[in-house]
């Protein structure tokens, strides 16, 4: 993976560039976390 950052004008980094597929793969993997953790919640078991 190619990862590439924008830095601003004091060199510090402020936004990173990564592949699609980097991307995607990050994307599902929050929604499994984020389902995870809201079962977990006193009240998880409305959302099954």
């Amino acid at each position: 993976m190619a990862t590439q950052f924008a830095i601003n004008p004091a060199g510090e980094r402020v936004s990173v560039i990564i592949p699609m597929a980097e991307y995607q793969r990050l994307l599902e993997a929050a929604a499994e976390d984020e389902t995870a953790f809201l079962l977990r919640e006193p009240n998880g078991s409305i959302l099954r």
